[in-house]
Parts: C-alpha cells; sequence; structure tokens
C-alpha cells in the first residue's frame, strides 16, 4: 500500500475510528495520527483524533509522570523546529504533544501557527479555537488569532481577539490600530467596494492627498480629459467599478489620516466617501468621529495654554468654551447614535455624562435608568442617578439608588464605588435629622480612607454635636 496516498490516510482513518470505537486508545491514535501525517490538511482527521486523545486521557491513570518526562523533550524539538521555520515539523512535534497532555493550550498554538505558514486554513481556525477555548486571555494566542482571521476576512472573530487584548491592556496600541483597521475592512467589503477594477482614479501616491472625488455639494466633479477624472468616454457618468474604487480609496486614506492624527483631512476624506454613499451610516459616524478629536484637541490645546503664565484667563476661558462646544456636538451626534442603536446601553451611559456635565440632569437621568439594565454599567449608573436625583431636589429617591447600589458593590472589588455611596448616604441622612444613620456611612468610609472628601469633618462635626447634646441634658 503507498503510505503517501490519500487513499492511504483514509484507510487509516478508518481503522482509527474502528479501534476508537472498540475503546482501544493506544491504536486509535496511532492510526489517526498516521492519516493527519498523511493529509495534514484534513480537519476531520485531526478532529477525531483530539477527541480520541481526550476520552484516552480521561480512563488513563498513572501515565501522567511518564507523560510529563516526555513533554520535555517535545518541547524542546518544537523550539528547534520553529528557530529552523520548519512548520512541517513543528506540526508534527505539537500532534505528538497533544497525544500527552490533549487539554494543553500551547500545543494546540503550535498547530495552528504552523497550519498558518502551510496554508491549512481549516485546521488553523480549529485549532486556534481550542487554543483560546483553554486560554481565553492569553495575549500572544489572541494576537496571533486575530491576524489569522484578518487575513481569513472574518473580521468579527478577529475583533473579538484584539477587544479580548483591550480588556487586559487598554493601552495595546497594536490592538486598537487592528480594530481601526477590521472596520474599515469590514465597510469596504460589506459595501463591495473592495471589488472594483483598479482604475486610474484611485492611483494616487502614498505620500500625496486624494484628489477631490466630489464637490461639496456632493455631485461629481466636472470631466476632466487626460485628467484622473475623464469621464467622457462613458458620457460623463463614471462606471460603477471606478465609483466603487474610489469609495474604497478615500475610506482607506480617511483610515491613514486618522492614524497620523490629521484629523481635518480625515473629515474631508469621509465627507467625499459620503457624497458616493449617502445611505451608510458607518460612514457618517466616522466623519463625526474624527470631528469630535478634532473638537477634543482643540479643547486640549487650549487646556494646556491656559496652565501657561500669560493671558491665562482669557484662554481659559476660551477652553471652557472650547468644551461646551465638544459636549454639545457630541450630544448631538450620540442622539442620532442612540435612536439606531437602542440596545447600546453603553451609549446611553455615554450620553447621560454628557447631559449631567451640562447640568441637564432631567434629560440625564432616564438614560441613566436605562444604563442600569447593563450589568457592567448598573452600579456606576446607580450612583450617577441618585447624585442627578439630588441635584433634581429628589432625596428619598436619591437614597433609593444609593441603596441599591450598595447591594452589589463591595469595598473589596470597588472600593470608589462603595465610598462614594456611603458619602452621599451619610449627607442625606445629615441633611434629614437622622444623625445616627449619617455616621455610621461616614464610619464605613473612613475605614477605607481618611482623607475622601470631607468625611472626617463631618463625622467630628456630628460626634462633636452629639456630645453637647448630651452635656446639655
Amino acid at each position: 500500500m503507498n503510505q503517501q496516498t490519500p487513499r492511504a490516510a483514509e484507510q487509516w482513518f478508518r481503522k482509527g475510528t474502528e479501534a476508537m470505537n472498540a475503546r482501544q486508545w493506544d491504536y486509535a491514535i496511532e492510526a489517526l495520527s498516521n492519516a493527519v501525517r498523511l493529509s495534514p490538511e484534513t480537519l476531520l482527521y485531526r478532529q477525531v483524533k483530539y477527541r480520541c486523545c481526550r476520552k484516552r486521557q480521561k480512563v488513563s491513570d498513572g501515565a501522567s509522570g511518564r507523560a510529563s518526562v516526555k513533554m520535555v523533550d517535545i518541547r524542546r524539538k518544537l523550539l528547534q523546529s520553529q528557530v529552523q521555520k520548519d512548520w512541517a515539523a513543528v506540526s508534527r512535534w505539537a500532534e505528538e504533544g497533544v497525544v500527552l497532555q490533549p487539554w494543553d493550550p500551547q500545543m494546540f498554538a503550535h498547530i495552528a501557527a504552523a497550519a498558518v505558514e502551510q496554508q491549512h486554513v481549516d485546521v488553523a481556525r480549529y485549532t486556534w479555537s481550542i487554543a483560546l477555548k483553554l486560554d481565553r486571555d492569553n495575549l500572544a494566542y489572541n494576537r496571533a488569532c486575530g491576524r489569522f482571521l484578518c487575513g481569513t476576512a472574518d473580521y468579527d472573530g478577529a475583533e473579538r481577539c484584539f477587544r479580548r487584548i483591550l480588556e487586559q491592556d487598554p493601552a495595546d496600541r497594536y490592538a486598537v490600530e487592528m480594530i481601526r483597521y477590521i472596520d474599515v475592512e469590514r465597510l469596504i467589503n460589506r459595501g463591495g467596494y473592495g471589488q472594483a477594477t483598479s482604475t486610474r482614479d484611485v492611483q494616487v501616491p502614498d505620500t500625496a492627498p486624494a484628489p477631490d472625488a466630489a464637490s461639496d455639494d456632493g455631485h461629481p466633479p466636472a470631466p476632466d480629459r487626460g485628467g484622473v477624472f475623464d469621464l467622457s468616454k462613458n458620457g460623463g457618468a463614471a462606471p460603477a467599478a471606478t465609483r466603487s474604487a474610489r469609495l474604497a480609496n478615500h475610506l482607506k486614506l480617511g483610515t491613514q489620516y486618522a492614524e497620523q492624527r490629521c484629523w481635518q483631512m480625515c473629515m474631508d476624506q469621509y465627507r467625499h466617501a459620503l457624497a458616493l454613499a449617502p445611505d451608510d451610516f458607518t460612514i457618517r459616524e466616522r466623519m463625526n468621529d474624527a470631528e469630535l478629536r478634532l473638537l477634543k484637541e482643540n479643547m486640549e490645546k487650549l487646556q494646556r495654554a491656559a496652565r501657561k503664565p500669560g493671558d491665562s484667563q482669557r484662554l481659559a476661558e476660551e477652553a471652557a468654551q472650547a468644551e461646551y462646544r465638544l459636549i454639545v456636538r457630541r450630544i448631538q451626534m450620540n442622539t442620532e447614535r442612540a435612536k439606531r442603536l437602542r440596545e447600546d446601553m453603553s451609549l446611553c451611559f455615554e450620553l447621560a455624562e454628557d447631559y449631567s456635565r451640562l447640568g441637564r440632569y432631567r434629560q440625564a437621568i432616564p438614560l441613566y435608568q436605562q444604563a442600569c439594565r447593563n450589568l457592567k454599567l448598573r452600579e456606576e449608573a446607580l450612583l450617577r442617578l441618585g447624585q442627578c436625583w439630588i441635584c433634581d431636589g429628589k432625596r428619598d429617591l436619591a437614597c433609593r439608588q444609593f441603596d441599591l447600589a450598595l447591594k452589589s458593590l463591595s469595598a473589596a472589588k470597588n472600593p470608589d464605588g462603595w465610598k462614594t455611596a456611603h458619602y452621599w448616604l451619610g449627607r442625606l441622612n445629615e441633611s434629614e435629622g437622622r444623625p445616627e444613620v449619617a455616621e455610621s456611612h461616614y464610619a464605613e468610609v473612613l475605614l477605607l480612607d481618611y482623607d475622601f472628601r470631607d468625611t472626617a469633618r463631618r463625622l467630628e462635626l456630628l460626634q462633636n454635636a452629639a456630645a453637647s447634646a448630651g452635656q446639655h441634658r
């Protein structure tokens, strides 16, 4: 029998499945390993082999010590093969490791990395999923899997990988840039913009800004014979492929300008793209985001200038006005988004925060109430809601919100929220003439942080007042 043919792999696979059904684990794994070796691109052979390895591991006993000794040698050979970029050897030794330790995520990560290099896409996708299932928060696995999934146009899966990285390290610049890149690629693929035939309309040097794809009123530019927008061959109307290619070009240039923090040029590119696809809300949102970043940078520039000696009062006033314009514009944009994304509670929370900053508490309250439906935002939203009720003069309702927040808050996991809730309950009970209750809440705060706001002074005043009252009796 020729061992190098797919038929031989099928025969080994059949023998392996028969042995596995008969619970002859060692022979089954040997036969399935031969099938994998002869046909490494066939995913089914590996899936059955891994399942067989796990079943044998559950019923075996006393072999863990021997397996550990063998794993040391396997890891050494894996390292050598990686240095030599011998991906077939990496896959072979990692498969040996899975036989000994079928729940080792590192072995599956090695198999996945080798499969990527060998263009075994299905195998890579499956083994990366196992590695991440076994070690979900591993940064290296998420980064490598995210790159792979992005290359296969699985943008949702890739974004989940990079989001997991940001959950652990919000400052990871690579993950932030990849998510931005994924957003653009998803938009281009969703609209079919990337499928257009290349034309001279998109032949723009990397260092040069893109030519205007449309006039400010949204109409195509006038024909320019001999130029990059020569549309005369088609009666003055651009072909659909050319239009799509121009749109894709503007989107990519917009992303490049965003990475360079050139927000005005970024907005211009998205504005041109929006003229070509006026019904695409994603493009509009990206243009709005660039506008907000521009407003924020201008505000921060004024704030830094106001801190320097000189005409600081005038600059401080200008900075305050810039901050007000930023908040108002952000409210306008997020209000439109909230109408479309009704289930996005984080958007409701952000909108409520902006209303609170402007002192518009009655508009913030219903938004905080909606945000309370999100378990991750619930405690923070309840605290903010309580403070809004205080500013609106509804103290009883404020007390209820802080009491609700304390039911799920803990001093160990969320000390700031814990202190804030007890502090305001102390203030509210003090103002309502319940000094004993107020003292107990202030005491809870001081147990964690003696310098928190004016808690120590307020508790001392209450205790002095109680002592004076006792002396007068």
